[in-house]
């Protein structure tokens, strides 16, 4: 069988998406599709995983050799890459599908989408949000253990990364003990409420629930938080990321207020967007 070239395999996608579209949602014109009926144990109960567009549903697949002009095509012809009515964003996609991806290629996707435009801030969750509260991407790379996509949409928000451990990415202790040792390197924020919160969550919810093989780890945690502070290179960090994003509308204002600080030398940028 003769191999399709890169813009046959685009049209083929995209009549394929539409077709698919049509028949479960030809009320809306055929712009969205049901998820994989084989996707039955989604995470992050407050995520609606039902819809996808069209580009969160090229992301949603596994990649091939024709995946990235598919997706660069896609982006040229400006397809939506954020939050529409009950569907799942691009970036949310991605993140779902980054547990058994190549990282770099995760992360090469999302500054795709996000030079597009993308809301790296997105929650759909509507119920105690705070200013703390982790977007979907974001948290969805930490729990997939995708360190690269993760590094990239914490350029985009400013809370301290801590935070995902007192989150719904933290709330199970497998995810704890992957999330703890990544998420410290960027600086422990003490004497924040936080701190509290997640020392609580270790003692009452993952000591009840632990393999009695790991009681030493956790009890390692436990030490560490009540340790000495971080290095003062990253509790400046974190003060310098916060104050910037008092009062930011948005992930890309605060990216772009950071890249537009006059004098800072280039690595001293990327150190604060976590580069």
């Amino acid at each position: 069988m003769e191999e399709l070239s890169q813009e046959q395999s685009y049209e083929k996608f995209v009549a394929d998406f539409y077709k698919r579209a049509k028949s479960y949602n030809s009320e809306e014109g055929g712009e969205k599709v049901v998820m994989d009926s084989r996707e039955t144990t989604m995470p992050v109960h407050h995520i609606k995983w039902g819809l996808l567009g069209i580009v969160a549903y090229l992301l949603s697949l596994d990649a091939d050799e024709h995946s990235e002009y598919i997706l660069d095509r896609l982006l040229e012809k400006k397809k939506n890459v954020n939050y529409t009515k009950d569907a799942v964003p691009p970036l949310t996609a991605l993140a779902q599908h980054s547990r058994s991806a190549d990282p770099v290629l995760m992360r090469q996707r999302a500054i795709k989408l996000l030079k597009e435009g993308a809301n790296p801030n997105f929650i759909s969750r509507r119920s105690c949000i705070s200013k703390f509260t982790v977007p979907d991407a974001l948290g969805l790379a930490a729990n997939n253990g995708c360190v690269p996509l993760m590094q990239e949409l914490l350029a985009y928000w400013w809370p301290a990364p801590v935070y995902m451990l007192d989150n719904w990415t933290g709330q199970t202790p497998g995810f704890f003990k992957l999330l703890f040792p990544i998420v410290t390197r960027y600086g422990w924020p003490h004497g924040k409420k936080v701190c509290g919160y997640v020392e609580y969550f270790i003692e009452s919810v993952i000591e009840r629930n632990m393999d009695p093989a790991d009681a030493q780890t956790w009890s390692s945690f436990s030490r560490q938080m009540r340790s000495g502070p971080s290095a003062l290179q990253l509790l400046c960090r974190i003060n310098i990321r916060q104050i910037v994003g008092q009062n930011c509308s948005s992930g890309h204002e605060f990216y772009n207020r950071i890249s537009s600080i006059e004098n800072l030398p280039k690595n001293l940028r990327d150190y604060l967007l976590y580069k």
